[in-house]
């Protein structure tokens, strides 16, 4: 699948953001300075993985992710988008 946005580093690592969707880029833990910050296009597998550190915030515990109120969000927002690249160039 062909994807295009912005390369941006996040705290979980890099990421390609479009319009509707965070795709999280397999394997890559930044971007370059070629690519970040800037346009690019990507060729790749989406998968979808039930993986994003999301927790139910009890005010108990402190947690590293993000903290929801209900076990309805918490189910909302536990899928992120993944891309598997196989080509990554800047957008023309």
């Amino acid at each position: 699948m062909k994807i295009e946005g912005m390369a941006h580093d996040r705290k979980g690592g890099a990421v390609i953001v479009t319009d509707s969707v965070h795709y999280w880029v397999d394997g890559r833990d930044y971007w370059e300075d070629e690519f970040s910050n800037k346009e690019v296009v990507a060729i790749g597998k989406i998968v979808i993985r039930g993986d994003n550190p999301v927790f139910l915030d009890t005010s108990e515990v402190k947690s590293q992710g993000i903290p929801v109120s209900t076990v309805e969000q918490l189910e909302a927002n536990r899928n992120r988008h993944w891309i598997i690249i196989s080509k990554i160039e800047l957008k023309k």
